[in-house]
């Protein structure tokens, strides 16, 4: 089983401020879905012009599941109160169910479960809660051993004296600009990084690899935002701007504004202007 959900914020008129994507994560027979506040609620009153136009909060919930032909059950709960649904149905020839619903900021699960199974340990609470996709997946966890151990890698990125060597494959199904880049005959096997530090490629290296960014600070994020603007990673490009967006403040609204302009990015300009006009 599969699962994957987007809670996202909107603005009256429907456009999303901030969204956020969660896949399932699959533990013995159960897939847990967690959601986590998308903004704090002092960033809620500080930008409540943005975020509650007329007194109003609007959530979107894009929750989608592939099942195949079973029988399942969906019980949805909010942690410290009664389950407020709970739903039995027998479902044929479904590969893909999709629900919007609005939502609350707190804390949300949902717990799928097939009807083989004998119940829910409340004992496993604590390690599904300690279980990650992204550290747990064989695939990323093949390919940062590829990375890591260098394995069969054909190509070397240099900043300054330092070499990190890297799989043209990898970069060029991430990076269209790399992609560009070895199109071309190339004499050397060697490219030079420019306009980067050796972190920042690191970060980007990692997220090539195995889909992650790991714990950023704001400095980091920026410099992250920037390499993948440059490269046209759109997706990190996103996840990049997503946090800009929720850890926004009088202190560093400045440099994201300056950021926004010199990248054209529209929705994080457009934000950062809401909030000076707090």
């Amino acid at each position: 089983m599969s699962s994957a959900a987007e809670l996202s914020v909107l603005t009256a008129n429907g456009d999303v401020i901030v969204s956020q994507v969660e896949r399932g994560r699959p533990y013995f027979s159960w897939t847990i879905l967690r959601f986590w506040p998308l903004i704090s609620k002092t960033q809620l009153i500080a930008s409540k012009n943005l975020f509650l136009p007329n007194d109003t909060l609007v959530l979107k919930c894009s929750f989608e599941v592939c099942i195949g032909v079973i029988s399942s059950e969906i019980e949805y709960c909010t942690p410290n109160v009664s389950p407020v649904v709970e739903e039995e149905e027998e479902v044929q020839n479904i590969n893909v169910t999709t629900m919007e619903a609005d939502d609350s900021l707190e804390f949300e699960e949902y717990f799928i479960k097939d009807d083989n199974d004998d119940g829910f340990d409340n004992s496993l609470k604590d390690k599904i809660d300690a279980y990650s996709c992204n550290k747990s997946c064989p695939l990323k966890a093949a390919l940062r051993l590829l990375h890591t151990e260098a394995i069969l890698s054909d190509i070397d990125l240099q900043i300054g004296a330092k070499l990190y060597p890297v799989h043209k494959n990898i970069l060029c199904s991430r990076s269209p600009v790399f992609r560009t880049i070895f199109s071309k005959d190339m004499k050397e096997n060697v490219i030079k990084i420019n306009h980067m530090d050796e972190k920042t490629l690191c970060r980007l290296l990692q997220y090539f690899y195995t889909d992650t960014v790991g714990h950023l600070q704001f400095e980091n994020v920026l410099d992250l935002y920037k390499a993948a603007a440059d490269y046209h990673v759109l997706d990190l490009k996103n996840i990049c701007s997503d946090l800009l967006i929720m850890n926004l403040s009088k202190y560093n609204v400045r440099d994201i504004l300056s950021l926004a302009n010199k990248y054209q990015d529209e929705r994080l300009e457009k934000t950062s202007r809401g909030f000076v006009m707090i």
